[in-house]
Parts: structure tokens; C-alpha cells; sequence
């Protein structure tokens, strides 16, 4: 875990965290696009993809209590040396 300071820890996910990122990311989807945009089974996808390390290149983002506020996540862009976060 990486203190980000707010009481915000840092932390890779893991493949049992697919229904909390799916959760944050329909928590922000829905006021922007009307719907989550995507399913929980999409997040395990995303999550157990080939070349994507759960201990860097996804972080979960909780609270003092433990509450999961934000998902970030970088991964190559298609077959360049580019990544999108």
C-alpha cells in the first residue's frame, strides 16, 4: 500500500477486487455516459489479461475506512511503447 496522503492508501488490485473496480467505474460511468458501461465479468477480463501485472499496473484507491474512492489503471497501447492510463 502507498499512502497518497487525505487518508488515501494505494494499493494493485487483485482479481477478487473485480466487483469493487466495477463498482468505481460504473460509480463514475453512469452520471457520464447513462450507463456502468461495462460488467464485472469485464473487469476480471481486463484484470487477468495477458500482460497485465495486478501489482503495478492497476491501483485501487481506499479510504481511512477501507472504502474503495478511485480506480487507476496504465496498460501498452496496442504494439507501440505508448501506454494509456
Amino acid at each position: 500500500m502507498i499512502d497518497i496522503g487525505a487518508g488515501l492508501v494505494a494499493r494493485g488490485a487483485t482479481e477478487s477486487d473485480a466487483e469493487t473496480v466495477f463498482q468505481v467505474q460504473a460509480a463514475h460511468n453512469v452520471p457520464v455516459v447513462g450507463d456502468p458501461d461495462g460488467t464485472p465479468e469485464d473487469v476480471v477480463n481486463e484484470l487477468i489479461e495477458p500482460g497485465f501485472d495486478l501489482a503495478t499496473d492497476g491501483w485501487l484507491v481506499e479510504d481511512d475506512r477501507g472504502v474503495a474512492v478511485g480506480w487507476g489503471q496504465q496498460s501498452r497501447c496496442c504494439w507501440s511503447d505508448l501506454c494509456r492510463v
